[in-house]
């Protein structure tokens, strides 16, 4: 992450901004909130039926029903955000956002997308183990790898390379995205456990709990999306349709 910008594509004459990846990100979630949230509502859901009652800290399942729910969590993760991948580039060429085709095509890039979420996993988990800023590096180099699997149709391996050209001379700016958003969910996390403390209310938690994941679920995902398409506008010069044409 030793670059901090990169020069302006010669075609567009503009640089990555991070306001208008956030500004894009937002606009389009406002536009599409309900079919959006659900998506990352569904992807959420399991782990949230066995969490801990923060009031108590009993657990509410078996260490193996949580290893299930766990993996169970992971695979609902990595499809609800290729969904919105094609949902969202089919928002942004200016198409109706139809649920069932952006299921469509997550399903046909269900094996991939399922590797990339294993190998990003662990070699982040890895980084992280050692001293921290190796897997720092890695989440933010591999960042847009979803959306270059879905997109570009590339396996696992290739959509993290391709990941990592793409982010090369802004990664300062992409880490400053995921982990401004990673940091405010984390806050507003503690807020929410402790007003549930306060209150001693259990059914207010959990409903505030899973209102926020899925809120932050989804803009998270589309952060990634929009800075996938400014990255590729910036550094490559292609438009829109040039992008999402795969999907026709």
């Amino acid at each position: 992450m030793a670059e901090i910008s990169v020069p302006p594509s010669p075609a567009l004459g503009r640089e990555f901004r991070v306001g208008r990846v956030i500004e894009r990100a937002a606009q389009l979630y406002q536009r599409n909130f309900l079919t959006f949230s659900l998506v990352s509502l569904i992807a959420l859901l399991p782990a949230q039926l066995v969490v801990e009652n923060p009031l108590t800290e009993s657990r509410s399942a078996s260490a193996g029903a949580k290893g299930t729910i766990f993996v169970l969590s992971i695979v609902l993760s990595m499809l609800s955000q290729a969904v919105i991948v094609h949902a969202a580039f089919q928002d942004m060429r200016g198409r109706p956002v139809r649920l069932l085709d952006s299921a469509g095509v997550a399903m046909s890039r269900s094996l991939p997308v399922l590797g990339l979420s294993i190998l990003s996993g662990l070699g982040a988990t890895i980084g992280i183990l050692l001293f921290v800023i190796p897997g720092l590096i890695a989440y933010t180099m591999w960042f847009v790898a979803v959306p270059c699997c879905v997109v570009e149709q590339h396996g696992p391996m290739d959509s993290l390379q391709r990941s990592t050209e793409l982010t090369r001379g802004v990664r300062w700016q992409i880490f400053g995205i995921w982990f401004v958003v990673i940091v405010g969910a984390t806050l507003i996390d503690m807020v929410i456990e402790n007003f549930t403390v306060a209150t001693g209310s259990f059914a207010i938690w959990f409903v505030a709990a899973v209102a926020w994941s899925t809120i932050w679920g989804a803009i998270f995902t589309l952060l990634a999306v929009v800075s996938y398409y400014e990255l590729r506008s910036v550094k490559e010069g292609v438009d829109i349709e040039q992008i999402a044409s795969v999907f026709d």
